[in-house]
């Protein structure tokens, strides 16, 4: 499982990136909605899940400033996930 979410970690976050710069609430809370489910299977309480859930909430509020600022611990986050364990 870590092996395919490594694989498509690369095109998630850049589809996202694009989602936080166009201020797309709806694509960002979908895309985080799935990295959400997906690094909850890998880790449920790490990091990057808890991350991806107040990302997600804070799309829904339009919280862009708070996003922006936090962008690239998320990022980090999922990227350290992905890496072999």
């Amino acid at each position: 499982m870590r092996q395919a979410y490594a694989q498509d970690l690369p095109e998630r976050i850049a589809s996202l990136e694009q989602a936080l710069t166009a201020r797309d609430a709806e694509a960002a809370s979908l895309l985080l909605h799935g990295l959400k489910g997906s690094t909850g299977f890998l880790a449920r309480e790490g990091r990057a899940h808890a991350l991806c859930s107040a990302f997600e909430v804070s799309t829904l509020r339009g919280d862009w400033q708070h996003l922006d600022a936090e962008w690239p611990e998320l990022r980090a986050a999922l990227t350290d996930l992905a890496s072999p364990r």
